[in-house]
């Protein structure tokens, strides 16, 4: 039974700032192997491989660590997208990335986003969306760092919404309001688990491990 789900619900704040404090105390060495392993799983998925599109995230120090997948993603020329936030429309837009040099800088919550210069991608043309978060649960539901973003993603991003997690991140439940949006799919190091019977939005990939 992973660690996260032995904790009785409490709400958001009180979620995020215990779930904060689990994550900052995994050392660097364990994160590095936790990673790793979700790294394969990732590999071995065949709805991810079949993407044509993927939009990705660049993780922060507390996060899962996919970017050496998406290295070698780049380097088979798969087709790889960040987020970027555009001041003038106050929203994130998805933005292709090729893995050159420069191509990538702190952005306004200090997460790394493509440069100007890289060209924005259509919502329409995403096949997947990878998707970090604080809390997961067994039916979908995420809790992410309370600013919304990634809810409005999803909502105009209508394919797969896959969350990547370590499983000290899953719980029996998490809180939502109306305006959470649930995943199709979660890959942990241990495990890969499908919401489409249970909540999911799409259902939309086929499932392999």
């Amino acid at each position: 039974m992973p660690q996260g789900s032995e904790m009785a619900l409490p709400g958001k704040a009180a979620m995020r700032s215990r779930l904060k404090q689990t994550l900052g105390s995994l050392d660097s060495a364990r994160k590095s192997e936790l990673s790793a392993r979700i790294r394969v799983r990732l590999e071995c998925l065949e709805f991810v491989r079949a993407a044509a599109w993927v939009l990705c995230y660049a993780p922060l120090f507390d996060e899962p660590d996919i970017w050496p997948w998406v290295e070698q993603r780049l380097a088979v020329r798969g087709r790889v997208a960040l987020l970027r936030f555009e001041a003038a429309l106050g929203e994130y837009v998805p933005v292709e990335i090729e893995g050159r040099d420069g191509e990538l800088s702190p952005g306004r919550f200090g997460v790394r986003e493509p440069a100007a210069s890289c060209l924005v991608v259509p919502w329409n043309r995403l096949d997947l969306v990878l998707v970090p978060g604080l809390a997961f649960d067994s039916s979908g539901g995420r809790l992410g760092r309370g600013r919304g973003f990634y809810d409005r993603v999803l909502t105009r991003a209508a394919t797969t919404a896959c969350g990547v997690a370590f499983e000290e991140q899953l719980f029996p439940e998490v809180p939502l309001e109306a305006h959470d949006v649930r995943l199709d799919c979660l890959v942990t190091p241990e495990r890969f688990l499908s919401f489409s019977s249970s909540g999911g939005r799409t259902g939309r990939f086929a499932q392999g491990v």
